[in-house]
Order: C-alpha cells, then structure tokens, then sequence
C-alpha cells in the first residue's frame, strides 16, 4: 500500500476542502493509483491535443469512478 501525503490544511470549509477530507478517506492501493493516472494521462493527453469531446469524457469517466468509490466508502 502506498503512503499519501496530508491534504493541505483548509482555512474555510469549502466544497473541495470537504472532498479532500473524502478522498482522504479512500485507501491507496496500487491498482487504484495506476488507474487514476491513466485516467489522468488521457485526460491530459486529449486537452494537448485539442480534443475537448475526447477531455470530457475523460473527466466524465474519472468524476463517475471517484464518485462512485466515495459512495462505496460512505455506505
């Protein structure tokens, strides 16, 4: 399991201060971690690209999966 670094301290209690606290929560296995970064690569590699149809779906698929792993740990 890999070691993920603190989030960093939130002065006001926005909405990404309360994901951060979220994804926090998440363990880190490897297999997560890789798929995350190819999530990220492709999403990275469609903006340099120009491809805003090929971006959104990218970030579509990351939010669904993130959200969807959220929702498993919160039950």
């Amino acid at each position: 399991m890999m070691s993920r670094p603190q989030a960093p301290y939130c002065q006001s209690m926005r909405w990404w201060c309360w994901l951060l606290v979220l994804l926090d929560l998440i363990p880190l296995l490897e297999r997560s971690i890789v798929h995350s970064n190819d999530q990220h690569d492709r999403l990275v590699r469609a903006i340099r690209r120009g491809q805003p149809i090929a971006a959104r779906a990218a970030m579509q698929e990351h939010l669904a999966g993130t959200a969807a792993l959220l929702r498993g740990f919160l039950s």
